[in-house]
């Protein structure tokens, strides 16, 4: 996470990104969460991070806070994993849906059942020099 302090000395989003992933967090009118966007830079052909990325089962190698991924189902494009979130507490579990579209390098994922009901997850790649 970055400081307030490198945010102000930040001239553009390049600047912050060299420093770190960028988080945005924004609220709904009564407070609660309602989205996390995050922004990182990195440095590796698009082809590693994404395979890193479809590989769901690995997730736990390298996401924090994800204790468990099991891949439920897996047809075409579309892949459902159970999931487990270390908390605070004990675990919480859900089931996710994702769509792979490889050729726009992105990764759709909506809440399908457990915790966290409505939620959606989306990943998209964009090469960098």
């Amino acid at each position: 996470m970055l400081s307030l302090l490198a945010l102000l000395q930040a001239t553009s989003l390049d600047d912050l990104l060299q420093k770190g992933e960028v988080n945005l967090l924004e609220t709904a009118p009564d407070g609660r969460l309602q989205q996390v966007t995050t922004i990182a830079l990195l440095k590796a052909p698009i082809q590693q991070i994404w395979d890193l990325l479809a590989d769901f089962e690995a997730y736990e190698t390298w996401m924090p806070q994800v204790s468990d991924a099991a891949v439920v189902s897996s047809e075409n494009n579309v892949v459902v994993v159970d999931w487990k979130i270390g908390v605070v507490g004990p675990d919480v579990g859900f089931r996710g849906r994702y769509t792979l579209d490889p050729s726009h390098w992105t990764i759709n994922g909506q809440w399908e059942s457990g915790a966290l009901p409505g939620s959606f997850w989306n990943w998209k790649l964009e090469p960098a020099e």
